[in-house]
């Protein structure tokens, strides 16, 4: 169940008859609000996209939350969702972990997938810090708004964030999703303005 939560509810992928599930269908690098080029689990057709065969190295757990609603109807049952960025020579992997909570649906292990995956080459044209924990930090939080697109409702990024809870181990994780909901939000306004701008010119 695990497996059904984190497929449905964080990538958007569902379940197929005779087993498995769909996933996206773009080969190219998917752009986040930001300008970075990645690929996104649920947007992607991972599957047929030939990573690197490399090693990685797990360089920052980014934190972990309470979803309420981490999976709906069977019955609606919430758990914990964690996220970790890993790296290798040529690449940066962002995971996604899930478990439900054992006191409705039993014990069982976290189950982990892929959500992004960045080439250190489609950096060359962003400012990165100096110090390697903040450069580390920064992808984190861009590597996790292109994950958004497939988690967070687009329309309405907040509804689905009002059903997390976060502890004291989750801070920097809530700041990524509050910050990402506020970039959303002046997008708008600057989209309004943009279109208000131009019915007064008609006139």
């Amino acid at each position: 169940m695990n497996t059904l939560a984190i497929n449905q509810t964080l990538l958007g992928n569902y379940p197929v008859l005779g087993g498995g599930f769909t996933s996206g269908s773009e080969l190219d690098k998917i752009e986040n609000i930001n300008g970075w080029l990645l690929y996104i689990n649920g947007i992607n057709d991972i599957e047929k996209i030939s990573f690197p065969d490399e090693e990685f190295q797990h360089i920052l757990p980014i934190g972990q939350a309470e979803h309420r609603t981490l999976i709906v109807g069977m019955p609606t049952c919430g758990g914990v969702i964690r996220y970790d960025l890993y790296e290798s020579e040529q690449s940066y992997m962002l995971v996604v972990g899930a478990k439900l909570d054992p006191t409705m649906m039993g014990e069982s292990d976290m189950q982990y997938e892929l959500a992004a995956y960045l080439y250190k080459e489609d950096l060359s044209d962003v400012f990165l810090p100096r110090d390697q924990a903040a450069t580390d930090l920064l992808v984190a939080r861009n590597m996790l708004y292109g994950h958004f697109l497939t988690f967070l409702d687009r329309d309405n990024p907040k509804e689905t964030v009002d059903d997390l809870y976060f502890d004291d181990d989750g801070t920097f994780l809530e700041e990524i999703f509050q910050d990402y909901i506020q970039a959303i939000d002046d997008l708008k306004m600057l989209e309004m303005s943009y279109e208000e701008g131009g019915a007064a010119k008609d006139h």
